[in-house]
C-alpha cells in the first residue's frame, strides 16, 4: 500500500498529486471521491504515511473522536456514507476549530446532496474535491497486471487483452476476475490461460445476474 505500489494513470493522477503535496494543503476538509476498488484506501495510506494521520472507518467514528481531548493530528475518515451524520458533523467542527487537516473518502458523487443533516451537507459541499475517474482500457490492463503480480501470478499480454475486451470496465470487476482465476488455477494445478479467463468471466456475469 505504499507510494511505489500505487498504479498511476490519467484517472487518478490529480488525486495522487494532491495527496503527495502534503504538507502544502489548503484549510478545511478534502473529499476524495471514487468508485469502489479504485484506490481510495491506498491514497489514504500514502497520506497517512506522509502526515501521520489517524485513519478511521466512518462506521466506527464515535463521539470520543470529536471530544476536545482527542488527538489533534491529521485525520482520515474512510467511507463517510456510512458515518453517523451528527458525529461526523461534530468531528468536522472540531477539526475546523483546531485547524486539523481532514481527508474524507466516499463512493458517492452526490454525498453532499444525499446527507440528511443540512449543516453537514454544507460542510461537504465546501470541501476541496478530489476525484478518481473510472479506468480506461490501458489503465485497466495495468491494474489487472498489478493484481496478478500481487498474487505472484504470471500473465501474458494477450490474456490481459482478452479480459479487458470482455469485462466490465470497473475496478471491482478486475479484482474479482483475478481472484476467481487464481482460485481456479490453484484448484486445477494449471497456469493461467484463456479457458480459465473465459470461465471466470462467465462466473462473474452469472453472479452479477443473480444479484439483480
Amino acid at each position: 500500500m505504499g507510494r511505489d505500489d500505487f498504479v498511476e494513470g490519467d484517472c487518478n493522477r490529480d488525486a495522487l498529486a494532491a495527496v503527495t503535496a502534503w504538507p502544502d494543503w489548503p484549510q478545511g476538509p478534502t473529499l476524495l471521491v471514487g468508485p469502489e476498488g479504485s484506490g481510495k484506501s491506498h491514497l489514504v495510506g500514502i497520506w497517512g504515511e506522509l502526515s501521520g494521520a489517524a485513519i478511521l472507518q466512518a462506521a466506527n467514528v464515535t463521539e470520543a473522536d470529536c471530544s476536545p481531548g482527542a488527538s489533534r493530528c491529521p485525520i482520515a475518515i474512510e467511507g463517510i456514507e456510512r458515518a453517523p451524520e451528527i458525529t461526523l458533523f461534530h468531528l468536522l467542527n472540531r477539526a475546523r476549530e483546531y485547524g486539523v487537516p481532514v481527508l474524507l473518502t466516499t463512493r458517492d458523487e452526490r454525498i453532499a446532496e444525499n446527507i440528511g443533516l443540512v449543516d453537514l451537507g454544507s460542510r461537504l459541499r465546501a470541501a476541496r474535491p478530489l476525484r478518481i475517474m473510472p479506468p480506461d482500457d490501458g489503465f485497466l490492463r495495468r491494474v489487472l497486471a498489478k493484481l496478478f503480480s500481487d498474487r505472484q501470478l504470471a500473465v501474458l499480454p494477450h490474456l490481459l487483452e482478452y479480459l479487458v475486451r470482455r469485462m466490465d470496465r470497473t475496478y471491482v470487476a478486475a479484482a474479482e476476475l483475478v481472484a476467481r482465476m487464481d482460485e481456479m488455477a490453484l484448484s486445477k494445478g494449471i497456469a493461467l490461460n484463456r479457458q480459465l479467463a473465459a470461465a471466470a468471466l462467465l462466473q462473474y456475469e452469472q453472479h452479477r445476474a443473480s444479484l439483480r
